[in-house]
């Protein structure tokens, strides 16, 4: 698949190159930021280009790296056939069991004068993604988190959503009043409904629902979803 795509988009920007004498150069990412969840194994990013160019990635460790499986060939096509270019760089992603997000920096370096560079932001958040509630993400990228639910004092349903790319297990906090309609599951996206009692207190109490997406025997990706019920205000009469 990414042979043939990074094929046809060469072969659409053939059909529209330039001749020989062009000086018009560029190098552009339109959407340079990409966010993908904990769970992610594979990334991609769109760039522009008129010149024979590298790609690279740099981080703080090697959880992200970048498919240069077809560079060689696509600067041998730029060199003989100039052109705006329009192509996906691929890459190749760990899961993150860090409990904290990380970053990667994707470069495409012009290797010609050095002149025509652009760089894009890869950011992995440290949970799953957990739809419904949201996750919330802080303004400087450092830190993500599962937005809390709120429930109802009074008995009810309520659901979450998710999309998980291995298979998934939930479960209530030990003592919960939260009792959950399905507790494990495959690959893709699920809403997946809770039952909840009545809260007989007049405080607030709270508890949490425990996604884990299981990537290898051994280890798992674990997200925690806070939930706050509500307290009861009724009053005796007498």
């Amino acid at each position: 698949m990414r042979r043939s795509f990074i094929l046809f988009a060469l072969t659409v920007c053939l059909f529209t190159s330039c001749n020989k004498e062009n000086e018009y150069h560029q190098t552009s990412i339109p959407a340079p930021y990409s966010l993908i969840y904990a769970d992610a194994t594979v990334d991609s990013m769109a760039y522009i280009t008129t010149e024979p160019h590298s790609l690279s990635v740099e981080s703080n460790s090697s959880w992200c790296e970048v498919d240069k499986t077809f560079i060689q060939s696509i600067n041998e096509q730029i060199r003989a056939n100039e052109g705006i270019y329009q192509l996906m760089a691929f890459f190749n992603t760990k899961p993150n069991t860090t409990g904290k997000m990380r970053s990667a920096i994707f470069h495409v370096k012009d290797i010609n004068e050095g002149k025509y560079n652009a760089s894009g932001l890869i950011v992995q958040a440290a949970n799953l993604h957990i739809i419904r509630p949201e996750i919330a993400i802080s303004n400087d990228l450092n830190a993500d988190s599962v937005t809390t639910m709120y429930l109802s004092n009074l008995a009810g349903t309520d659901s979450i959503t998710f999309t998980t790319q291995y298979p998934w297990e939930l479960t209530a906090k030990e003592s919960s009043f939260i009792q959950l309609s399905t507790s494990n599951g495959n690959a893709g996206t699920h809403t997946i409904h809770f039952s909840f009692s009545a809260n007989p207190e007049t405080k607030v109490r709270h508890t949490e629902i425990i996604l884990s997406a299981r990537y290898s025997e051994a280890e798992r990706i674990v997200s925690r979803i806070p939930i706050i019920q509500q307290k009861n205000e009724s009053t005796v009469v007498q």
